[in-house]
Order: structure tokens, then C-alpha cells, then sequence
């Protein structure tokens, strides 16, 4: 439950349909023209959580895959760490 000073945004490449009380952005989180989106809706405001639910595509290389699984989680701390 999110209080009325409360605002929850999500971002995915995926289109998600609409959540009452939710701002969705879809992008991908390494690209600036995202980042701007989320700087708009948050208004100056700071993120108290950032929660991080990411996936590489998968090649089927484990050592492919492992790196871009450690890449998608530096991208959320670089997140997390701005917001």
C-alpha cells in the first residue's frame, strides 16, 4: 500500500497495462531518454526503495549470460544510487 505522499513508478521494455496509483515508463533503463521520464515524474523528489526485477535475454552461453546479468545489475545500482 503506498501512502498519498507515496508514488511508485515502474520501467520496463515490455508494455504493461495500467495500475491505479502507478506511473509506468516503458524504455529500457540504460538509455537517458528513460532516465529524463523518471527524473520528470519523480519532480526532485527522492526514491526511498528502487527495486530491481531484471533479466538478460538469454544466448544460452553461461558466461555470456553471467555478464549480462552482472551488467543489468550495475545499470540498478547506478539507479538506485541516482534516485
Amino acid at each position: 500500500r503506498v501512502s498519498r505522499e507515496g508514488l511508485v513508478i515502474g520501467v520496463d521494455k515490455v508494455l504493461m497495462e495500467p495500475l491505479e496509483n502507478h506511473h509506468f515508463v516503458q524504455g529500457d533503463i540504460e538509455k537517458e531518454s528513460t532516465v529524463r521520464q523518471v527524473e520528470e515524474i519523480l519532480c526532485g523528489r527522492q526514491a526511498s526503495v528502487v527495486l530491481a526485477d531484471l533479466a538478460p535475454r538469454m544466448s544460452g552461453s553461461k558466461m555470456d549470460d553471467h555478464i549480462g546479468s552482472v551488467a543489468l545489475n550495475r545499470s540498478a545500482l547506478r539507479w538506485a544510487l541516482k534516485f
